[in-house]
């Protein structure tokens, strides 16, 4: 379905914007096709790895509040930032007919991240961070694959000390 309607946007000329929230949970493991709380009833559990790079809030990392497409990623934490980053490069580079690549982070509000080094900065300034270095990762590899990212809820109030460095690769 998602291919034929690929094709049609193409016939058309519109724009084709693709991903977005996924990126919180698909290179981390999680699988939002099947609700969490039915996954934990057949065993399943969050390799301990990966565990570490989700966001800690109420002093645990997992999937937030049973809903995988509201879970961030611990922001501070580089190994957390590379893991969603190669795993977005790696789309753009399968995914040639994507016209806008969308970098999203988790749905809802008060969600991210509140360990000790991610309170140092505000969701905003951490979001900077990730689309700085996704515009780093996407040159190096010699893409010009545009993005896109959604201000809202958390990330709605403008960064403090950051700022994109090449806004040319961002709509």
């Amino acid at each position: 379905w998602k291919r034929a309607c690929e094709a049609e946007i193409a016939k058309r000329g519109s724009i084709f914007v693709d991903m977005g929230h996924g990126f919180t949970y698909y290179p981390f493991g999680l699988d939002p096709t099947v609700p969490w709380p039915e996954q934990v009833k057949n065993g399943a559990t969050i390799d301990p790895e990966m565990q570490e790079l989700l966001a800690l809030i109420d002093g645990q990392r997992g999937v937030w509040h049973g809903r995988i497409i509201d879970t961030n990623i611990c922001m501070s934490n580089p190994k957390a930032r590379k893991q969603y980053i190669d795993y977005a490069v790696n789309y753009a580079k399968k995914h040639e007919n994507v016209d806008i690549l969308s970098l999203g982070l988790a749905d809802g509000r008060r969600n991210h991240c509140t360990c000790e080094n991610c309170l140092k900065k505000t969701p905003s300034d951490w979001l900077i961070v990730l689309l700085n270095e996704m515009d780093e990762a996407l040159t190096a590899q010699g893409m010009d694959t545009r993005c896109t990212f959604s201000l809202y809820v958390d990330t709605y109030f403008p960064p403090v000390t950051e700022r994109i460095k090449n806004p040319r690769r961002f709509v």
